[in-house]
């Protein structure tokens, strides 16, 4: 099955987000890339998204799940929109070991049901062991891949959507 992505993830972003010396920074730039994914996502899969009354990355996540949009890329972004919410509203600066083991455990779940911790990963020019990482270096990375799911999200809505319709076909 073929997956056409038509959002243009800044990588950019995503690079400065693995490169800042700050883990504020590393968040605010992996959740400013999960709000512009969903921002161009939502009026791909809803009619009408504005008036769903979801302006921020959480209440977009629940109507996601809401029509039935499951798995790791929802609950990557779900974790890393709790992640900045409590540097944003929390008395909270860093990450920590307890964050990483939450998206590794989210990252699992996909159908490889591999960890990254002992890959070497092609970054940029750079080979880098993931556990070798900072933890805001793994975090971007997390980051990434929940942006390149959701992104897929509106194929998704498409194959979702001819299977409702074939379910349906007196032919079928």
């Amino acid at each position: 099955m073929d997956i056409t992505f038509d959002f243009d993830a800044d990588v950019a972003r995503i690079k400065r987000a693995y490169e800042t010396q700050d883990d504020i920074g590393s968040i605010i730039r992996v959740h400013y890339e999960i709000e512009r994914c969903l921002s161009h996502i939502m009026p791909k899969i809803f009619r009408n998204p504005k008036k769903l009354g979801a302006n921020r990355v959480g209440p977009k996540l629940e109507r996601l799940e809401a029509v039935g949009f499951t798995g790791p890329a929802i609950e990557l972004a779900k974790a890393i929109d709790d992640i900045r919410n409590g540097v944003a509203h929390r008395d909270r600066e860093e990450l920590s070991e307890i964050d990483i083991r939450r998206l590794d455990t989210i990252f699992t779940q996909l159908p490889s049901k591999c960890s990254l911790a002992n890959y070497k990963i092609h970054l940029w020019g750079t080979d880098v062991v993931f556990e070798d990482m900072l933890l805001r270096q793994k975090f971007s990375i997390y980051g990434g891949v929940a942006v390149m799911g959701l992104a897929a999200l509106p194929h998704e809505a498409e194959a979702m959507i001819k299977l409702q319709i074939k379910a349906q076909s007196p032919l079928s």
